[in-house]
């Protein structure tokens, strides 16, 4: 836009256009130019907060990334994506242990109403007594006996029922995060094919027509056969494109990583 408003400029005293289109092209460079500084400002901002998520205490040397935007294109099943992720996330083995914590604890009130039967055996010695009022010969006395306790009350009932309605909740807590496993992967999943789409659409077609209309219409405005006004349309359409395009790329690397996280598998770099 500064070549083009330097071209201008000299058409206008070339008496080729008129002064209104010459200061309007260098309006318009200069709206480029700070929308420039703004896009320097953001970057650089960007690049502090990379920086503070890093753990970096200083701000002299920032963090440069590196890499780009190419290998995010995965090709995944989605029955195999939700079974992996209800097999080996947190959230499900965490629900699992607790529905088997739960059954255990059940297991042992239940055990704790087993009737306790009691078995004594014993063996009594005595010697002779010779007493003239009671004389009583030597005898060994031998005894077995078993009790059982009479069941007054049920006991531990409470407890048995309190024990049976927490391994029914974790049971339904355990299916419930199965549900939500399939909604949280079946989602990423459709986001992640959407935003594939979209690279797609870009790389297809859009770029490289965005680019031949904004160079068509330079081309036909300098030989004085369409107007300023269609030239900046022009412009900010190959903006919004190019924009869009890396947008669509970010979408793309957002959702990869959404996936995976919901399926409970990594392998980016």
């Amino acid at each position: 836009m500064k070549q083009l408003a330097n071209a201008d400029s000299i058409r206008f005293k070339l008496g080729e256009i008129t002064e209104i289109d010459a200061r309007q092209s260098k309006l318009d460079a200069g709206n480029f130019l700070n929308s420039v500084f703004q896009n320097e400002a953001d970057w650089r901002t960007s690049l502090l907060q990379l920086n503070l998520f890093a753990g970096k205490k200083t701000v002299d040397t920032l963090l440069m990334p590196n890499g780009d935007f190419e290998n995010l294109n995965r090709e995944f099943a989605l029955g195999i994506l939700i079974t992996d992720a209800q097999n080996n996330r947190a959230d499900v083995v965490a629900a699992l242990n607790s529905k088997t914590v739960a059954d255990k604890s059940l297991a042992l009130v239940r055990a704790n109403r087993v009737i306790d039967l009691g078995v004594s055996v014993g063996v009594a010695g005595n010697s002779e007594s010779t007493s003239i009022i009671a004389p009583t010969p030597a005898y060994t006395a031998t005894t077995v006996g078993i009790s059982v306790p009479l069941k007054f009350s049920n006991h531990y009932k409470g407890d048995i029922k309190a024990a049976q309605f927490t391994l029914d909740q974790a049971g339904v807590q355990y299916e419930q995060v199965l549900q939500q496993i399939q909604t949280d992967v079946t989602q990423a999943y459709f986001n992640y094919k959407a935003a594939q789409k979209q690279v797609q659409q870009y790389k297809s077609g859009l770029l490289t027509e965005a680019e031949k209309v904004l160079n068509g219409k330079i081309y036909s405005y300098k030989r004085g056969d369409s107007s300023l006004l269609e030239v900046l349309d022009a412009q900010h359409t190959y903006n919004d494109i190019q924009q869009g395009y890396y947008q669509s790329l970010n979408n793309l690397a957002s959702t990869l990583i959404t996936l995976e996280r919901s399926a409970g598998i990594w392998d980016l770099k």
